[in-house]
């Protein structure tokens, strides 16, 4: 089970996070509630040495409704700069009822859709090669590091690759 894509000596880490950061966002969709695939939401922070912050992710297997909520949520706790997604059947079978949901929220923030060329290892390929020169930094308590980390270490190999998809699409968007 254990991947080679990424290594575990290629990660700084942190306690607090550093000021002056610019934020971007990224979701992976899925549709299905109980089982299949998860829904991720990520943030990373970007500071002015180019130093690439893992802030926050979701993750669930979940109803659509629940995790546009989340969705919601983050954009508005992080103001980003972008948020990414991959276009596709599911941003043009929901996008709708997001956009709606935003803005009677009044949460407001822009997405961008990233076409889903090559197999996944290549489209992380951005975000391999930042952590591969020890410009990424994850937090050393968040509730969520263990799965992350997890899943990282064993793509492509392992069972899910949902936060890849995730810290992929910020990597293709910066």
């Amino acid at each position: 089970d254990e991947g080679d894509y990424f290594k575990r000596d290629w990660w700084h880490w942190y306690d607090e996070l550093p000021k002056h950061l610019t934020y971007y966002g990224a979701s992976d969709y899925a549709v299905t509630a109980k089982g299949g695939d998860y829904t991720v939401h990520g943030v990373a922070g970007v500071d002015p040495d180019d130093n690439l912050y893992v802030v926050d992710v979701w993750r669930q297997q979940t109803a659509t409704n629940l995790w546009i909520e989340a969705l919601l949520d983050m954009a508005k706790r992080y103001p980003t700069m972008c948020w990414a997604e991959e276009s596709g059947q599911i941003v043009k079978g929901v996008g709708p009822f997001l956009e709606q949901r935003a803005r009677e929220r009044k949460v407001y923030f822009r997405r961008e859709q990233f076409v889903s060329i090559a197999d996944k290892p290549t489209r992380c390929r951005s975000f391999q090669a930042r952590a591969s020169m020890r410009k990424v930094y994850l937090p050393r308590k968040a509730p969520w590091l263990t799965d992350f980390l997890a899943e990282l270490h064993s793509f492509p190999a392992g069972k899910f690759d949902d936060q890849v998809d995730v810290v992929g699409l910020i990597g293709r968007m910066l």
